[in-house]
Parts: C-alpha cells; sequence; structure tokens
C-alpha cells in the first residue's frame, strides 16, 4: 500500500482469502477488510508502531471477505523505507481460523472439565476434614491422610488456574481498575508468603517507597505478583534470598521480583510464558507444578494493561519485571512518587 494507505498490489494468495480481485482491490483502504470486531485499541498502536519505520505483528485481526464471512488473522506490516521516510507497507496476513477455534475449544474443555471436577474434589476435602476431626489414627495413617490433603490442595490449584485462564481467553474476566496503594499489596504479600519462606529458611525482602499509587485492578495485580513471588520461594533452594521491589519511571511502575534460586537455561527462556512450560533443570528437584504459573501471570498481566520481562540464569537465579500504567494522582492530588 501507499502511506495514505491505499491498495496498489495483492497477490493471488490475499486474493483467494479475501475473495476481491486486484482489479477490486486497487486504489482501496485496507479497512474494506474491517469487520468491526478486531480489539480497537490495537489499530492507534500499529499505526505508532509502523509509521515509525518498525514492523508490526498481532494475531487479534478479526476481519470480512468480500463475501461477508469473517476470518481471524495473523497480521505483519513491513515499512519500506527511503530517505527515512515511509514510502509503502507491506501487509502480510495468515488465515488463523483453524487455529483459534481450536484454542476456543480447548478453553471450553477446559472450564467445562475444572468445574465437573471442582464438585467431588471439595466433597474429597470436606471428607478428609472430617477424618481428621474425628478420627484416631497411628502415624502411619496421619502421614497418608496428610499427603491426600497435600494432593487435593494442589489439585484444587490447578483447578483455579485452568478456571481463570478459561474466563480470560473466553473474554469474562472482568477488570475494575481503582487508584490503589501498592505499599497495601506489598505488605498483604509479605504476610501470606512469611511462612512458607521460614519453612525454608529464606530471607525475603520488600521494598516500597512511601504512597506508590497505580490505576489497576487489585485483585488481578494480587494474583499477579502472589504466583511471581510463591515461585520465587519455591524454586529458591534453602538460605536462598528473595528480593520484591517496586520503582515509578516515567508513566509505568515496575514491579521486580527477585531470586537466586535454580534459574531457567538459556535454550529454555524463550518458552517461559507458554503452556505448561517447566524447566528441565528444576523437573526432578521439584516434580509438583503444572506448568500454568507463569502463563497466567503473563495472560493476567496483559490483561490489565502492562507487561512482564525476565532475566535468568541457570543456577543463578532469576528476575520477573512487572510493569504497569500508573498515576500521578492520591485521592484526586499531584503525587511526586519521591
Amino acid at each position: 500500500t501507499t502511506p495514505e494507505p491505499a491498495i496498489i498490489y495483492i497477490n493471488p494468495a490475499w486474493e483467494d482469502l479475501t475473495g476481491y480481485t486486484l482489479k477490486e482491490a486497487e486504489g482501496q483502504n485496507p479497512r474494506i477488510l474491517q469487520s468491526g470486531k478486531t480489539p480497537k485499541t490495537m489499530y492507534p498502536i500499529m499505526w505508532n508502531t509502523i509509521e515509525k519505520g518498525k514492523e508490526f505483528h498481532t494475531d487479534e485481526i478479526i476481519n470480512k471477505r468480500k463475501d461477508g464471512t469473517e476470518y481471524n488473522a495473523e497480521l505483519r506490516v513491513y515499512p519500506i523505507m527511503q530517505d527515512d521516510k515511509v514510502q509503502f507497507y507491506v501487509g502480510m496476513q495468515t488465515d488463523i481460523t483453524n487455529r483459534v477455534r481450536g484454542e476456543t475449544a480447548k478453553t471450553e474443555f477446559m472450564s467445562l472439565t475444572s468445574h465437573q471436577l471442582r464438585t467431588p474434589l471439595t466433597a474429597i476435602r470436606w471428607g478428609l476434614n472430617l477424618i481428621t476431626q474425628k478420627g484416631k489414627l497411628n502415624a502411619k495413617q496421619a502421614d497418608i491422610l496428610k499427603d491426600t490433603h497435600s494432593a487435593t490442595e494442589r489439585m484444587s490449584e490447578t483447578i483455579d488456574i485452568m478456571l481463570k485462564l478459561s474466563r480470560i481467553e473466553s473474554g469474562q474476566m472482568p477488570v475494575s481498575k481503582k487508584n490503589i496503594n501498592l505499599c497495601k499489596i506489598f505488605r498483604d504479600l509479605k504476610e501470606q508468603s512469611i511462612s512458607a519462606a521460614e519453612q525454608k529458611n529464606q530471607k525475603c525482602e520488600f521494598k516500597c517507597t512511601k504512597n506508590i499509587y497505580a490505576v489497576t485492578d487489585a485483585s488481578i495485580l494480587r494474583e499477579i505478583l502472589s504466583n511471581l513471588l510463591s515461585n520465587a520461594i519455591k524454586y529458591t533452594p534453602t538460605n536462598g534470598k528473595i528480593g520484591f521491589s517496586a520503582k515509578p519511571i516515567g508513566k509505568t511502575m515496575r514491579i521486580s521480583i527477585t531470586d537466586n534460586g535454580y534459574g531457567i537455561p538459556k535454550k529454555e527462556q524463550q518458552k517461559v510464558f507458554s503452556k505448561f512450560f517447566r524447566a528441565t533443570n528444576v523437573v526432578d528437584t521439584i516434580p509438583d507444578g503444572t506448568g500454568l504459573g507463569l502463563y497466567l501471570v503473563y495472560a493476567l498481566t496483559k490483561l490489565i494493561g502492562g507487561s512482564v520481562t525476565f532475566s535468568s540464569k541457570e543456577n543463578s537465579g532469576s528476575t520477573f519485571t512487572v510493569s504497569i500504567p500508573i498515576t500521578s494522582t492520591r485521592n484526586g492530588k499531584k503525587n511526586s512518587h519521591r
């Protein structure tokens, strides 16, 4: 297309995908494909990126063919520059309709399965608690009951994660953004994690500048940070160190969770936020784990308009950083964040 943009050329694959011929599409704006169902926030981000001469990529496109049928597309747009000025844009679409349908089916199955498992699991946990309270057990029976109770707790946590993921992926997870005090969330997380850290004789250091506020969903942010903190404790050996800090940079708040634990092998780091990923260097040492925790963190962070990044070195530890938009107001007044 031209920078305006107006279509000047399409290849035969584009004709097959959209139903438009070159003669019909030439001179048209690519918006002839818009269905109105693509997230509206995507377009300003796209233009802001490509007008600066940078490549743009998204898999959130829902387009409409000439005959009115819709399809999901992965889109890449490449600016063609000359003398630091955009001369043309080259757009590449990949039809991912079948992939999206498959992911939707998996999400629906996961939701249905989670709901079906929750009821009998609740009954099992109730029965175990009743035996613990009423039964007279010998040492071996008590150990078996303790292990069974721990297994049901892990299963309950897995079901809870599956339900949250299915709600996020189906667009049914509500987001309620308010002006929140980050230090209060830090204090809550510290109280929540202190027991687990003490059991491994780990030192946890929480740093929070006074009166740091952010406009976000408090419960979702707490869930994100709780997962990262719990991972840091879990994957750091006895006598390890955990660091938790927040720092405002411009209009962004960066919250970092650092540990000196097992770390993630370099060759596996590109998979960290994928479903069911577990680093090979911890599978034998810590066999319990679903591989869904970091995927949930990634999905929840994206849901509140933030981002999550990490740096890690095997046997030296990891740092996960969550960046979220912040506000400079507290009860409507200017807050300098000093």
